[in-house]
């Protein structure tokens, strides 16, 4: 019996998680209500032949996610082309938001539980899955994204 409490009390510390600074910016982004997301550098891709071509680029534009609510699974996006609806996802891994546009293009935007190193802004990728006639135009940019509220 002693041997299986040992036991318990070995696995209980090993596969306990961290606490600390992690979990309170991990809370501090799943309370979040609204977040302003800047997406500097990044890449894109296009098929001009039978090659893919992939260059770097960047975007120049702003996003705002408002209106999260996570048990609904519903987020608002306000972006250069106007704002829509958006589903919103809570996982271990963050947030992450998925858009389709009018077009039926999908854009996944995820926003990390860690922060960009000095300071207090969380990291955060958008994939663009973009076809706009016939062309396959995907993307990706990096960024942060700060709590508004």
């Amino acid at each position: 019996m002693r041997c299986l409490f040992i036991g318990l009390i070995f696995l209980s510390l090993f596969f306990a998680g961290p606490v600390g600074a992690e979990d309170e910016v991990f809370h501090r982004l799943l309370a979040a209500k609204c977040l302003k997301c800047n997406f500097q550098e990044g890449v894109s891709t296009s098929w001009p032949g039978k090659e893919i071509n992939v260059e770097s680029c960047q975007w120049k534009s702003e996003t705002v996610f408002d209106a999260m609510n996570i048990r609904q699974a519903r987020a608002r996006v306000i972006g250069n082309q106007g704002t829509s609806d958006v589903m919103l996802l809570g996982s271990p891994s963050g947030l992450t938001f998925l858009e389709s546009t009018c077009a039926g293009n999908m854009i996944f935007t995820t926003v990390f539980p860690f922060y960009k190193p000095g300071t207090d802004e969380f990291c955060a990728v958008m994939s663009r899955h973009m076809n706009l006639t016939n062309k396959a135009l995907p993307s990706q940019y990096y960024g942060t994204c700060k709590v508004l509220k």
